[in-house]
This record gives structure tokens, sequence and C-alpha cells, in this order.
């Protein structure tokens, strides 16, 4: 898989959690370095997310064009 086709993945894996993701980006809102404390259960929570939706054999699984 060429370069492209594993960051449309990756778009396509942030899309695929996306009660995670709104949950995170609203702890991290008007936060810097203390989105690491105060966020970091709902980080982990849209990264394991992620994860599944990212392993190798989801990125090496054949993409349709649209």
């Amino acid at each position: 898989m060429g370069e492209d086709g594993r960051l449309e993945a990756l778009a396509d894996a942030r899309d695929a959690c996306p009660e995670a993701r709104a949950a995170y980006v609203e702890c991290a809102k008007g936060r810097t370095i203390t989105v690491a404390w105060y966020c970091k259960g709902l980080f982990r929570e849209f990264n394991e997310c992620l994860k599944h939706h990212t392993s190798d054999e989801e990125l090496a699984r054949p993409r349709p064009f649209l």
C-alpha cells in the first residue's frame, strides 16, 4: 500500500471511532500540557478503538476506489 492509501486508511480509522474521538477532543479543548493527565483515559479509549482499525491486516486489506 502506498503512502496515500495508508493515510486514507488512517483517516477512515479515525472516522470509525466517532464517540471516542469526540470525547477526547472535548476533553482536550483549552488544555495544553495538562491534556496528558486530564484526558489520559479518554486518549486510551480512542487509541484502543484506532488499534482495531489500523492493524497490519486492516491496512493490507484492499480498499475500494470511490
